[in-house]
């Protein structure tokens, strides 16, 4: 069988084998915290050995991004979690790894959600629905020696909010006209990024990536980009082993680690 036909295979397989992933983990609620990284964080401090326990605040008021970034999310309207997991069958260099696993987790749920929208993932893992951003991913590993001992995983999703100061930021209820039940959100995420936590740890590192490609904003398209000096050109080719985002120039192949190019939406 060809590489584009397992993946073929394992696609349709997704939709009976997401219904076995139930959202086992240990479920604790916040009505109010800075950040749910950091509270993970904190927990990890008392609980060394905690795994699989997720953080899910009500009103999260200083929810952090990438870049230094904050997350916008008025109180009881989204999803703002935080997920412990040990994926110590990951050394350091593999890290990005876990971006496939997380990004294609929430992009299988927004997919069921918004069935026939513009759905991407923005490299490195932040999703997009016809131009706006309707989630932040990050990713914080703690490693001993050369293994990953831990993984924080934060996620904030717009669910119910209408309105944002960021005016790139977008919601399923902005979208879709209707509100939503946070709770059968949050469990219905879970099942999702359980199932592909489960494929990376069983090995299926190949068909991840793939897949990843293939929700690629921009991927094997000419779009323009900065490094922060100057304004280019350029066709996403790829990514590679550490993650970093591989782009064709005018120069030749360039390689960009996280924070070294900017999209120019």
């Amino acid at each position: 069988m060809s590489f584009k036909g397992q993946m073929g295979v394992e696609e349709q397989k997704k939709s009976s084998e997401l219904e076995k992933c139930s959202a086992s983990s240990k479920i604790i609620r916040l009505s109010v915290c800075d950040s749910t990284n950091s509270e993970a964080f904190r927990y990890l401090k008392t609980q060394p050995f905690a795994e699989k326990v997720v953080f899910v605040a009500h009103d999260q008021q200083q929810g952090r991004g990438q870049r230094g970034n904050g997350w916008e999310s008025v109180a009881g309207k989204n999803i703002a979690c935080s997920l412990i997991w040990r994926p110590r069958f990951l050394n350091a260099s593999q890290q990005f790894q876990l971006n496939y696993v997380v990004s294609l987790g929430v992009y299988d749920f927004l997919e069921k959600k918004l069935s026939g929208q513009e759905l991407f993932v923005k490299w490195p893992n932040d999703i997009y629905v016809d131009g706006g951003k309707i989630s932040g991913i990050l990713i914080e590993n703690v490693l001993k020696g050369e293994v990953i001992e831990t993984s924080v995983v934060g996620i904030g999703l717009n669910v119910n909010q209408q309105i944002f100061e960021n005016s790139k930021a977008v919601s399923l209820a902005a979208i879709l006209g209707e509100e939503f039940d946070l709770e059968e959100c949050l469990q219905e995420l879970l099942a999702c990024l359980e199932f592909r936590y489960q494929q990376l740890s069983e090995g299926k590192l190949g068909v991840l990536k793939q897949i990843y490609l293939s929700r690629l904003l921009w991927y094997q398209e000419q779009h323009p980009f900065t490094d922060g000096e100057k304004e280019f050109e350029g066709v996403i080719m790829g990514v590679d082993d550490y993650g970093r985002l591989a782009v064709q120039t005018s120069e030749g192949l360039r390689f960009f680690g996280f924070k070294e190019i900017k999209f120019l939406l």
